[in-house]
């Protein structure tokens, strides 16, 4: 039986940088995690983490066994 795949990264992006998620026809965004591993993530699964100030902390993020995405939190 496969496992959830687990990754941790950080993401520091201004809210300007952050505009560009709103605009244009871009459904995800890549991401490497901590271990240089590139993840694809839907862009509506890190709107809700966009403040005035942007997106700053650390995040923890579950997929499931057939790569969906089961767990996105921010952890710090």
């Amino acid at each position: 039986m496969k496992r959830n795949t687990e990754y941790y990264f950080t993401i520091n992006a201004s809210y300007h940088d952050c505009l560009r998620l709103y605009s244009g026809n871009k459904k995800h965004v890549v991401i490497r995690d901590e271990a240089g591993v590139k993840v694809s993530l839907p862009i509506h699964n890190i709107k809700p983490f966009i403040t005035r100030q942007g997106i700053k902390g650390r995040f923890h993020l579950t997929l499931t066994e057939h790569q969906k995405i089961k767990e996105f939190t921010q952890i710090s």
